[in-house]
């Protein structure tokens, strides 16, 4: 009867240890993907400091000495807070929505292949003219930067000064 005593004593340790395990591990990646609101990033191709402020409702606010640092943290500020719906988008405009989404939207996803979004927006895109290749060069990497990991991420205050 001791024994049993003890192998049951040991099992309810080890499936208290397992919960908890799993609550951290819960915890950590449900986290994960909250955007940075506090502290200081190094971003790769910023030559001065942009400061990202938000207020109350969680609006950021940016200020840069130059536009080339205000398009660079606006693409990455909403990277951060809209990722999902970012990609959501595109997804949709190629026509590919159902690769997430499964077998109810692939009647939307021929139709708008057929009728050529992707193909009308790039052709757009490519005429655009100079006006567009002055930032939009920017945004691009700003949204793969936040998807790597060559960040470093120092926090110390309440507002993120980026630079």
């Amino acid at each position: 009867m001791r024994t049993f005593g003890r192998i049951l004593t040991v099992l309810v340790m080890i499936v208290i240890v397992l919960v908890l395990a799993a609550a951290a591990g819960f915890l950590y990646i449900s986290r994960r993907p909250f955007p940075q609101i506090g502290g200081s990033l190094r971003v790769a191709g910023l030559q001065n400091t942009v400061t990202v402020i938000r207020d109350k409702w969680g609006v950021p606010h940016l200020y840069a000495d130059n536009s080339r640092g205000l398009v660079l943290a606006q693409g990455y500020v909403t990277s951060q807070d809209r990722f999902w719906q970012m990609e959501f988008w595109r997804r949709i405009g190629a026509g590919r929505l159902s690769e997430i989404l499964g077998k109810a939207t692939l009647t939307n996803d021929l139709f708008i292949r057929a009728i050529g979004w992707r193909r009308a927006s790039g052709s757009r895109f490519q005429i655009a003219g100079a006006r567009r290749t002055r930032h939009s060069p920017m945004v691009r990497p700003t949204v793969s930067t936040l998807s790597s990991t060559h960040i470093e991420t120092t926090c110390r205050s309440s507002s993120p000064s980026w630079g």
